[in-house]
């Protein structure tokens, strides 16, 4: 480094390239950091935007039929039988009526207060997907032992109850059977994702109804046991050319700008738990099939 010479010169250069180098490795790995911070913030909203549509729409509900009932002809039947004397068979008329309107009341009430509880499960969803996210900032989450029946009969409640579409969902009771090695909140917001995706995938059919079947089976494996949870859908399908990008960050078949970050998120999440996942497809309209792998509790 001190010579005057070309050997001076070339240590020169060397020692600058390495401190150009240590500055580009430093840059690369803060660049890699925020990317990364960045699509796991990404994929905690997609999942918390997930929970929340079944919450809008049962909120929703509740407050049309909070709206059904008919306060001032209820008002004016009381009215006239406090402060007159109308006739027997007026009476008797007036006094069927708020009858049939108690009783029309009390199944509002009640269908009111279900969607409401529905609402407060769901929120308590979001509640733990945030928390649960709070605890993968300071640790690795932990795997526990996670029946199949559970966790997918919580995800199957992420598809909206809309009156323009019947999707029949078949869980097969084989799934209750069946314990994986998982990450309790983290496999309910895959399933959720893939149901949610299923469904979505049916809509984009054009057809006003379809069907998604669950099944699960085990395969032994040396001293391991995998379990296979396959979920199947009516919907719109994957042409060839889509199935080897349905896992890649940012790929959607939805309209617009929506989507691109369940499935992607749903792979790394997977692998995560040493799990992993699949799709498949006979085409377009033909519907399609994941298949979710698992480590056997």
């Amino acid at each position: 480094m001190q010579r005057s010479d070309e050997i001076g010169d070339l240590a020169s250069t060397f020692d600058n390239m390495l401190l150009e180098l240590g500055e580009a490795k430093r840059r690369h790995i803060d660049q890699s950091f925020k990317a990364g911070m960045a699509e796991v913030a990404a994929g905690v909203l997609h999942n918390v935007r997930n929970s929340l549509m079944p919450i809008f729409n049962n909120v929703e509900m509740a407050q049309d039929s909070s709206t059904h009932c008919a306060n001032e002809n209820i008002g004016r039947s009381i009215d006239e039988l406090l402060s007159g004397n109308p006739p027997a068979d007026r009476r008797e008329k007036l006094l069927r009526y708020l009858n049939i309107a108690y009783e029309h009341a009390s199944d509002e009430r009640s269908a009111v207060s279900a969607s409401l509880d529905y609402a407060k499960h769901q929120l308590d969803q979001v509640v733990e997907i945030l928390r649960e996210q709070e605890r993968y900032s300071h640790a690795k989450p932990v795997l526990e032992k996670v029946n199949l029946g559970e966790v997918i009969g919580e995800a199957r409640n992420m598809i909206p109850d809309s009156g323009d579409l019947d999707v029949s969902i078949d869980i097969d009771d084989a799934v209750e059977k069946y314990d994986a090695r998982a990450h309790r909140v983290g496999l309910f917001q895959i399933f959720g994702n893939i149901l949610l995706n299923a469904y979505e995938s049916i809509r984009r059919s054009g057809r006003n109804e379809g069907e998604i079947s669950v099944n699960a089976s085990a395969e032994r494996l040396g001293a391991e046991t995998e379990i296979h949870i396959t979920i199947r859908d009516s919907g719109a399908g994957i042409d060839d050319a889509a199935l080897d990008h349905v896992f890649n960050r940012g790929y959607t078949s939805k309209d617009g700008d929506r989507g691109g970050l369940g499935l992607h998120w749903s792979a790394n999440a997977l692998a995560g738990m040493q799990g992993r996942i699949s799709v498949a497809s006979d085409g377009p309209d033909r519907g399609a099939e994941f298949r979710v792998t698992l480590s056997a509790a």
